[in-house]
């Protein structure tokens, strides 16, 4: 199975489905509810690129030659069109959450939760120095620096809408690792053992397993924050809070 095809079968078809669903949820959130899913993928497309293509080049993952249309730098194309589609995937699902559960105003920040993502962030630094934890230890430096920021801004906020956020990250992140697991045994894309901890969660990776659920953290808290300034101005189509 080509990388196209992991695509094409298994990542487009649910946003197609979803999209109309989740759009009727976004759009109570005004002009914010429309930009923030192609907001947020732009944002991920610009920090996701250079980022794998440190891994590439370094070895930890990659793709066999006839299982892709071509690469831009180490990357394959199909790689950089999942930068974009996983975003439109979990942006419309959580739409979809947002049909139900709205989201609540509460502008307060969180110095202790900033303080927990920079511990991340050194214990990743940690990893990265050792060969056999690399692919582990970019990943926390990756996706910590970002959340340190986010619950340094409005930790209280996300912790005060822990359940609509979870629901919107949980439903993508399962759907992504069986997709992960389907493509690894397919031989889609390999991850490199030298680079890797050697411990497996759901069948992948625990490498692979964290980076679908903290990308996907990234995404629906990303969202949020961007809708955070409309929830105080919803439009007559919001769904009830009782």
């Amino acid at each position: 199975m080509t990388y196209g095809e992991v695509l094409l079968w298994f990542v487009v078809p649910p946003i197609v489905v979803l999209a109309p669903l989740g759009v009727s949820g976004l759009r109570t959130y005004g002009g914010r509810g429309w930009l923030s899913v192609p907001a947020v993928a732009l944002i991920a497309f610009s920090y996701a690129a250079p980022w794998d293509n440190y891994l590439i080049w370094r070895g930890v993952w990659n793709s066999p030659p006839d299982r892709i249309l071509g690469r831009i730098l180490y990357v394959p194309v199909e790689e950089y069109a999942f930068f974009v589609l996983q975003p439109l995937l979990t942006g419309a699902w959580f739409g979809v959450v947002l049909r139900r559960l709205r989201l609540r105003s509460f502008p307060s920040g969180s110095n202790l939760g900033a303080l927990a993502w920079a511990g991340v962030l050194m214990v990743g630094l940690a990893f990265w120095a050792r060969p056999g934890s690399l692919y582990l230890g970019t990943l926390l430096v990756w996706v910590a620096l970002p959340l340190a920021g986010m619950w340094w801004y409005r930790g209280g906020w996300l912790r005060r809408n822990w359940i609509p956020l979870s629901a919107a990250v949980i439903p993508p992140t399962g759907y992504l690792w069986w997709v992960d697991h389907l493509a690894l045994g397919e031989g889609t894309w390999f991850i490199s053992a030298d680079h890797t901890v050697g411990v497996s969660v759901v069948g992948i990776p625990i490498e692979e397993a964290l980076f679908f659920l903290l990308t996907n953290v990234l995404v629906v808290v990303g969202m949020g924050l961007f809708l955070e300034p409309a929830i105080d101005q919803p439009s007559s189509t919001a769904p009830s809070t009782s």
